[in-house]
């Protein structure tokens, strides 16, 4: 959508004095075990046959109403990847999570492991509540030989996540361990759970896996991910599907070897402190939020959007912030970077920390205000373009600088449950500061004269 005909109220632009921010988010946890290692994998138990793919339109029973029910599993790996992207990880580190994530759940995070003994009766497909899911037998256990067969002896709750945490209750036990508050059932709460898990103790047992996550070859770093995070009944191999699956989420969301470099960078900055992780939340529930063209950036960043800012320009009081940007604000204040004023309530940091933590561009901004960001995407033409007023589309940031000078990001009608097309947030001479939210207060009709970018780095490479 264009701004060309659209009706905005007019706001002098010297009443507003703005600089924006994203976040990064806090700790992260995972448990993986007991799902197969193929897209579909048929597991044959008393007669019947299972399969792990999962399908949102089925799934959406345990989603939430802002995620679109048509998401394919492609949708999901690309969200996956992308929020590894943005909390730090390498290309061949992302990919390796999320073609491992991908397959042990079809990146379904309320998903619950399949037992055709039970399944349909007792267990149901899908549960936003882990701990009470009931205690069954018949779950898979190797024979001598190594061969998977149904054993009535193997009680226990199913496997639930994306990660399939077996027995499925401990994953709560884990999250509070971890410092983690945000419903466990969302999607980005279950990313960060394994992050945690990285850095911390994994379902396998061990410490700090993310010190030895230094593979070149994307082969080995999917193997090692399995055994060192999901410990799945059928190990991941440098061919199998978990390895297409990273290969595929690496060649079609990371064509950027700009991108590719400055997140090398920001993997070093990050991992050195679990308080600085973002708890990015790229998706909610594992299926794509209803927006007409979806690519790595654009749909995590519609996520980030949706849990950072209010929905309404109108929100009082002005200056509270939504649970999720606060923590964001203190992991990024504790990581050196760039915020703004007002703690947060500024135009420069919220577009900063947006740009930054969703993956588009970790260097975002040159950690400054409206003016150093205006030089610095006049300056990096490898990666933004200047675009017109008439051509601005969702993700294009607009902005001027000085005294007066301001910075916001155009989303037209991209954003389910968001109204008006920009979001922002305001540090305002002598009145109340605005928190990040969708707001149409000022003029675009570009008599406010700013300049729009349009970031055509990276996987987006819109040119």
């Amino acid at each position: 959508m264009t701004a060309n005909g659209e009706k905005f109220r007019k706001v002098g632009r010297n009443t507003v004095l703005l600089l924006c921010l994203f976040i990064v988010s806090a700790q992260p946890v995972a448990h993986a075990q007991l799902m197969p290692e193929a897209d579909k994998y048929n597991f044959s138990l008393g007669g019947g046959f299972y399969s792990t793919q999962v399908d949102c339109t089925v799934a959406s029973t345990g989603t939430d109403a802002t995620i679109s029910d048509s998401a394919t599993t492609d949708e999901k790996l690309q969200y996956i990847y992308t929020h590894f992207r943005g909390l730090g990880l390498t290309p061949i580190q992302a990919a390796a999570v999320a073609g491992n994530i991908s397959v042990e759940s079809s990146g379904g995070p309320t998903i619950v492991e399949k037992n055709p003994k039970h399944t349909g009766k007792d267990l149901p497909a899908y549960s936003k509540d882990p701990a009470s899911l009931p205690v069954v037998n018949y779950w898979p256990s190797k024979d001598k030989n190594g061969k998977l067969f149904a054993d009535p002896n193997n009680i226990r709750q199913p496997g639930w996540g994306i990660i399939q945490w077996t027995p499925s209750g401990k994953v709560v036990g884990i999250a509070k361990k971890a410092g983690i508050t945000a419903p466990i059932y969302e999607m980005g709460t279950q990313l960060d759970l394994v992050m945690w898990h990285m850095k911390n103790t994994s379902p396998t047992g061990y410490n700090n896996m993310l010190k030895g996550f230094t593979q070149t070859d994307l082969g080995e770093a999917v193997q090692y991910f399995e055994k060192t995070v999901e410990g799945a009944l059928v190990p991941a191999t440098k061919s199998g599907t978990r390895y297409n699956r990273a290969l595929n989420a690496m060649e079609k969301y990371e064509s950027s070897a700009t991108l590719a470099l400055t997140s090398s960078s920001a993997a070093k900055d990050t991992s050195s402190d679990p308080s600085a992780l973002a708890a990015s939340g790229l998706d909610q529930t594992g299926c794509a939020p209803a927006v007409s063209t979806l690519n790595t950036t654009d749909a995590g960043l519609i996520a980030l959007i949706q849990k950072y800012a209010w929905p309404t320009p109108n929100h009082k009081p002005k200056s509270e912030q939504t649970d999720a940007y606060k923590t964001a604000i203190a992991a990024a204040k504790a990581a050196g970077k760039y915020i703004g004023g007002a703690n947060g309530d500024d135009c420069g940091g919220f577009i900063t920390r947006l740009m930054q933590d969703s993956g588009r561009d970790p260097h975002y901004g040159g950690g400054g205000n409206t003016t150093a960001e205006l030089i610095y995407l006049k300056k990096h033409t490898e990666l933004y373009k200047q675009v017109s007023f008439s051509e601005v589309k969702f993700g294009d940031i607009g902005i001027w600088a000085g005294s007066s000078g301001h910075t916001f990001m155009y989303i037209g009608d991209k954003v389910p449950g968001f109204k008006d097309p920009v979001v922002e947030a305001a540090l305002r001479n002598g009145q109340e500061s605005s928190a990040p939210r969708n707001d149409n207060a000022l003029v675009y009709n570009n008599s406010h004269g700013a300049t729009y970018f349009r970031y055509i780095g990276g996987s987006n490479a819109v040119l």
